[in-house]
């Protein structure tokens, strides 16, 4: 992806970009095949995001991204408490993993 927007001078950061796209998609089909422990990625991609925004002069989509990122520690802490409730309520019966589906 990267390589592409090199080539095509598409973006004058492209490995960051690259990086936004990949993890978004990454995280977007993970939670599709409802997998839900994919808190990292977004964080990841928020870390990406801010400096990248910021140094772009776009300071609206970088207080965007902020906010994508207090929505995901806010939904990561409590995505955790629930599963140590659920997992504590019926330990042999629930997989941590499968708490919200």
């Amino acid at each position: 992806m990267a390589l592409l927007l090199t080539a095509t001078d598409a973006s004058w950061a492209p490995w960051p970009d690259a990086a936004i796209f990949i993890g978004t998609a990454v995280a977007y089909g993970a939670q599709g095949l409802r997998l839900v422990e994919f808190w990292l990625v977004w964080l990841l991609v928020d870390a990406i995001g801010v400096p990248l925004q910021i140094a772009s002069g776009l300071y609206f989509s970088a207080s965007v991204y902020i906010v994508f990122t207090a929505l995901v520690i806010k939904g990561w802490r409590d995505w955790t408490r629930s599963a140590k409730a659920v997992a504590q309520a019926s330990p042999a019966q629930t997989p941590v993993g499968n708490v919200g589906m």
